[in-house]
C-alpha cells in the first residue's frame, strides 16, 4: 500500500506541476524539501510528544498544552511539525524548548524514517492534516495518533467519503476530539466508531490574550498616539491588500489621525504590495526595518506593512477595527476565511467578507451579538469602517460583546487534556531502549582486532596478557548481597572516582561495590586506592553475550558510569533489566562528540538508557542536550576531579622526596607524556640546562609499558638519568633526569616539583588532567592540544594557575620565567591551589541527585546552561 500511495503521490506532482513549480520557486518552499525528506534535522529523541499543526494558527494554539505537558511529562521530549513554512517560523520562536521540524513529505520510506528518529510515544494531530502513510507508519509502529479541536470541511468530507482510503485509516485512531457537532456527524458518516469521537469545542476560543499593557506598548512602539484610530488588515489575500490601502487611501482624507497596518497571508507577497503602494505615493514601512531599528514606524503617516511571521495576535491588539482576510474575495465552493477569533478575544470590532467558511460558528456568533459586521465588497467595507470611525462609543461596544462571545466558548484546551490524559499514561512507563542491530555486527567484526591490540600491548605490559575471560564475561560471581557497579576506564577515570566510590561505601554500607575498569593500569590503581574494600572486574566487551554474562554475575541494583564510557550494548542490558544508570562527571571530547553526531539515533537510543546525566559544564549540557538526551535528565554538577583530596601523608612524602632530591635545586615535572613529546621536553630541558646547571627534570611516561622506552631516550640526551624504582636515598647533585616508572605516585612526585608540563598536550591527544598538580600548589604548563579539558585549561590560564604554549621556544620561555620570577611563582602556585578549592562541590550535587533519582524524587530541569 505504501508503495501505491508513492507512486500516486508522483503522478499527482506531475500532473500538477506547473502549481508546483509556482509554491518552490514563487513562494519559497523549495527551501523546506531537503528538512522535509529528513536532512537538517534537530537531535533525535526516544519516547517523545509529537504535535502536529499545518500553519501558524494551528501552532498557536498548542501553547497551552506544551505548558502543561512540559509540567507534568517534563522527561518526555517535544517535538512539533508544522506543514506551512509560516507555521514552522511560528513555531521556532514560540517553543525554543522543543524540537521543531517540517512535517515530513508523505512517502513511505520518508516518514517512517522520521518515526524512527523521533519515536514517538504518542501524536497529537491538530485539526485535520490527515496524511495515509503517515497514518498507516504510526500504526505499523504502534504509536496512537490522536486528533484534537479536529474538524473536516465540506469539501474535504466528499473527496473522503469517495476516496475511502483516509476513513479505513481514521477508524484506528482511538481519539478525534472536535470543534462541533457538525465536525462530528461527519467523522461518524466516514465510519470513525462513535465512542472515538468526541465533542470538546474549538481551542482558539482559549487563546486569551491580555489587552493591556503590552499592547499599550507595542502601540506606543508603532508611534500611535491614544487618540489615533488604528485600521489592521490580518491574513489578507489576493485583492485585499488592494482593497484596504484604497479604503485607507479615501478615509484618510476625512480621519487624519488614522492608522493602517497590512498583514499579507503569505510574507513572499511582500515586495509587491510594497511596490503597488508606493506607486500611489503612500509611504510604506516594513516591520523588519522598524524592528532592526532602521526604520521609525509611520503611525498615521503612512502604511506599516508587516513582513514578519508570528505577530499578527500582538498587532491586533494595537488595533481599533480588524478587517480578516480571506473572505472577501471567493476561493472556491465553501471556501474561504481566517481566524476572527483572534482581533474578538482582544476586545477589537470585526469585519470580514461574505466568503468566511473557515470559522462559520464564531462568525455566526458574532453577528449575533452585534460584535461583528459582515460586508460584500470593498465599498461596503469601506462604508463600515466609515460608520465605526463616526462611532466611537459603537466600536467600544462591539468590541466589548466580541470578546464576550468568544469567552464564553473557552474551556476545549483543557477537556481536551482530559481525553489525551489516557494516551498520556504510557509517557511514564521506561521502555529499554536496544542497540541498533548492526552494531552487535559491528563489534563482532572488530573484535579480532581488539584481542590483537591486547597481545601488542601485552608485548611491553605483560598485564594485558591476564585474565582474558573477564573480557567476555566470564569469572568467578558475586555471591549473595546488594550490589553497586561503578565503571571508570582507566586511571585518571578512577582517581576522578575515587571520592564517589568511597561516598558510596559509606551511603550504602550493605552493598558491595563493584569497580570495573578497562586497562590493567585502572586495575592496579583500583587495588591501591581501595584494597579489598571493593571487586574489581574488566569490564567486557560490548558483545551482546558478553555483557548479559557480565550482568548475571554482578547483578547490580544501580550502575554509574564515569566520564565519557559510551557502550551501546551495556546501556541497553541496564535499560532491559531496569537497572538505573547514571553517568557521571561527564565530558565529551570534539572528536567523540562529531563520531556521535555521525549516528544520532544510535547515539540517542543508547543515551534513552540513562536515568541521569551529571555534566562537568554547561558547554557538556548543551552538547547532550544535542545529542536528543532530555534536558530533564540534564545536570550541571561540575567536575568531580575538583573534589578529590589532597592526602596530608602524600604531602608529607612530596616533601621528604624533594630533600632528597635537593631543595636547591628548581625540579620540573613532565607528566603523562606521550610520544613525540619527549623529544621536545627534553630539547627545552636542554637549553635550560646550560644556563641554569642545578636544574632537575623527572619525565613521568603516560602508559607503563614506554618507561624503558622513555629512559632510553632521556640516556641517548648526555644527561645522566635515573629510574624512579632505582632511586633510594638522596639524589646525586649531578643526575639530571629523573624517570618516574612506578604507579600510584604522580601526586607526590607533583608535591615534590615546583612547576609541572602535563602531557598529551603537544602532541593530538587532547590533554590530561592538570587539577592534580594545582591541587598541591604547583603551577602548569600545557601545550595547544587540550580538547580534553578544554574548560578547566581554559579557567586555569584565566586565574594565572597555568600557562598555554604553542611550541618548544615557548616552552622553554614558561619555564625560564618561572625559574627566574619566584614572585610568579608564589603568585601562580597560589592561583593553583584557588583553582581547586573555588571549583569543589561536584561530589555533594552528584550524590544528592543519585539520591533523588534512586527515590524517584520529582527533579525540576537544570536551566542553568542556557
Amino acid at each position: 500500500m505504501g508503495l501505491i500511495l508513492d507512486f500516486g503521490y508522483l503522478l499527482g506532482v506531475l500532473a500538477a506541476m506547473p502549481w508546483f513549480l509556482y509554491r518552490i520557486t514563487v513562494r519559497g518552499d523549495w527551501r523546506s524539501i531537503p528538512r522535509r525528506l529528513g536532512f537538517g534535522q534537530p537531535p533525535p529523541a526516544r519516547g517523545s510528544i509529537w504535535l502536529h499543526g499545518s500553519s501558524a494558527g494551528e501552532i498557536s494554539l498548542l501553547r497551552p498544552l506544551i505548558r502543561r505537558l512540559s509540567a507534568e511529562y517534563p522527561a518526555a521530549p517535544i517535538v512539533i511539525s508544522a506543514y506551512s513554512s509560516t507555521g514552522f517560523a511560528a513555531a521556532k520562536r514560540n517553543y525554543p524548548d522543543a524540537r521543531i521540524i517540517f512535517f515530513p513529505l508523505d512517502l513511505s520510506f520518508v516518514v517512517r524514517r522520521f518515526l524512527r528518529r523521533y519515536d514517538p510515544r504518542l501524536v497529537v494531530i491538530v485539526e485535520s492534516d490527515f496524511w495515509p502513510n503517515f497514518l498507516r507508519a504510526a500504526h505499523e509502529r504502534a504509536v496512537p495518533v490522536t486528533v484534537i479541536n479536529g474538524k473536516i470541511s465540506d469539501r474535504s468530507f466528499r473527496i473522503h467519503a469517495r476516496t475511502r482510503l483516509v476513513p479505513r485509516l481514521l477508524r484506528r485512531v482511538p481519539l478525534i476530539a472536535v470543534q462541533s457537532d457538525a465536525h462530528a456527524s461527519r467523522f461518524l458518516r466516514l465510519g470513525v466508531p462513535e465512542e472515538r469521537v468526541a465533542v470538546t469545542g474549538n481551542m482558539k476560543y482559549d487563546l486569551t490574550v491580555s489587552h493591556g499593557s503590552s499592547s499599550a506598548d507595542l502601540r506606543q512602539a508603532l508611534n500611535y498616539t491614544p487618540q489615533d484610530v488604528v485600521i489592521i488588515g490580518g491574513s489578507l489575500r489576493d485583492g485585499e491588500n488592494r482593497v484596504m490601502a484604497e479604503c485607507y487611501r479615501l478615509l484618510v482624507q476625512g480621519h487624519p489621525r488614522l492608522g493602517l497596518i497590512l498583514v499579507p497571508r503569505y510574507p513572499t507577497e511582500v515586495p509587491r504590495i510594497q511596490s503597488d503602494l508606493e506607486a500611489k505615493a503612500m509611504r510604506v514601512v516594513r516591520k523588519s526595518e522598524v524592528d532592526a531599528g532602521r526604520a521609525d514606524a509611520p503611525g498615521c503617516g503612512g502604511v506599516l506593512l508587516v513582513d514578519t511571521v508570528g505577530d499578527l495576535r500582538a498587532l491586533y491588539g494595537v488595533a481599533d477595527i480588524a478587517y480578516v482576510g480571506g473572505s472577501l474575495c471567493a476561493r472556491g465552493s465553501n471556501k474561504g476565511g481566517h481566524n476572527v477569533i483572534e482581533p474578538a478575544i482582544l476586545g477589537v470590532p470585526v469585519l470580514f467578507g461574505p466568503h468566511h467558511f473557515s470559522f462559520r460558528d464564531t462568525v455566526d456568533d458574532l453577528l449575533a451579538a452585534e460584535a461583528g459586521i459582515r460586508v460584500g465588497d470593498a465599498a461596503e467595507l469601506r462604508e463600515a469602517i466609515e460608520r465605526l470611525l463616526a462611532d466611537g462609543e459603537r466600536r467600544r461596544r462591539m468590541g466589548r460583546r466580541a470578546r464576550e462571545v468568544i469567552l464564553r466558548r473557552q474551556g476545549a484546551t483543557g477537556r481536551n487534556y482530559e481525553h489525551l490524559a489516557p494516551h498520556l499514561e504510557a509517557l511514564r512507563e521506561r521502555r529499554p531502549s536496544p542497540p541498533p542491530p548492526l552494531w552487535s555486527l559491528a563489534a563482532y567484526l572488530l573484535l579480532p582486532y581488539a584481542l590483537f591490540n591486547l597481545v601488542r600491548r601485552g608485548l611491553r605490559y605483560p598485564a594485558y596478557w591476564s585474565r582474558w575471560p573477564e573480557r567476555f564475561g566470564y569469572g568467578a560471581s558475586f555471591k549473595g548481597g546488594k550490589s553497586i557497579w561503578v565503571h571508570a576506564v582507566s586511571v585518571g577515570e578512577v582517581r576522578s572516582a575515587a571520592q564517589l566510590v568511597h561516598a558510596l561505601g559509606r551511603r550504602y554500607p550493605d552493598h558491595r561495590l563493584t569497580v570495573t575498569t578497562g586497562t590493567p593500569t585502572g586495575s592496579e590503581q583500583v587495588r591501591e586506592l581501595f584494597a579489598d574494600r571493593v571487586s574489581h572486574s574488566y569490564v567486557p566487551y560490548d558483545l551482546p553475550g558478553a555483557v548479559r554474562r557480565f550482568m548475571d554475575r554482578v547483578k547490580p541494583e544501580f550502575a554509574i558510569v564515569a566520564e565519557t564510557e559510551l557502550w551501546p550494548n551495556l546501556f541497553g542490558e541496564c535499560g532491559k533489566r531496569g537497572i538505573p544508570l547514571f553517568l557521571v562527571n561527564v565530558s565529551i571530547s570534539p572528536d567523540s562528540l562529531w563520531r556521535y553526531k555521525r549516528v544520532p539515533v544510535a547515539t540517542n537510543a543508547m543515551l534513552a538508557n540513562a536515568d541521569l546525566l551529571c555534566a562537568q559544564s554547561r558547554k557538556v549540557a548543551r552538547q547532550l542536550e544535542d545529542l536528543g538526551v532530555s534536558r530533564y535528565l540534564i545536570h550541571v554538577t561540575g567536575n568531580l576531579k575538583f573534589d578529590a583530596p589532597v592526602e596530608e601523608s602524600v604531602l608529607a612524602e612530596g616533601r621528604k622526596l624533594r630533600r632528597q632530591w635537593g631543595r636547591q635545586r628548581f625540579v620540573l615535572i613532565a607528566a603523562s607524556t606521550h610520544p613525540g613529546e619527549e623529544r621536545r621536553i627534553l630539547t627545552a630541558f636542554g637549553r635550560l640546562k646550560t644556563r641554569f646547571p642545578d636544574l632537575l627534570l623527572v619525565v613521568v611516561p603516560r602508559h607503563p609499558e614506554r618507561f624503558t622506552q622513555v629512559a632510553r631516550l632521556c640516556r641517548r640526551t648526555g644527561h645522566r638519568v635515573v629510574r624512579r624504582t632505582e632511586h633510594v636515598g638522596d639524589l646525586a647533585r649531578d643526575v639530571d633526569i629523573v624517570v618516574g616508572d612506578t604507579m600510584g605516585e604522580l601526586q607526590k612526585l607533583y608535591a615534590a616539583s615546583d612547576v609541572a608540563f602535563v602531557g598529551g598536550s603537544l602532541v593530538e591527544v587532547g590533554g590530561h588532567n592538570i587539577l592534580e598538580a594545582c591541587a598541591v600548589g604547583v603551577p602548569v604548563i600545557f601545550g595547544p592540544h587540550m580538547f580534553q579539558a578544554q574548560e578547566v585549561g581554559a579557567m586555569a590560564v584565566e586565574r594565572g594557575a597555568a600557562r598555554c604554549v604553542a611550541d618548544i621556544a615557548r616552552l622553554s620561555d614558561a619555564m625560564k620565567n618561572f625559574i627566574e620570577q619566584p614572585e610568579l611563582l608564589e603568585t601562580s602556585a597560589a592561583a593553583a591551589r584557588a583553582l581547586v578549592s573555588d571549583n569543589r562541590g561536584a561530589l555533594v550535587r552528584t550524590l544528592e541527585l543519585i539520591d533523588g533519582a534512586l527515590a524517584d524524587t520529582p527533579r525540576v530541569a537544570d536551566q542553568g546552561y542556557d
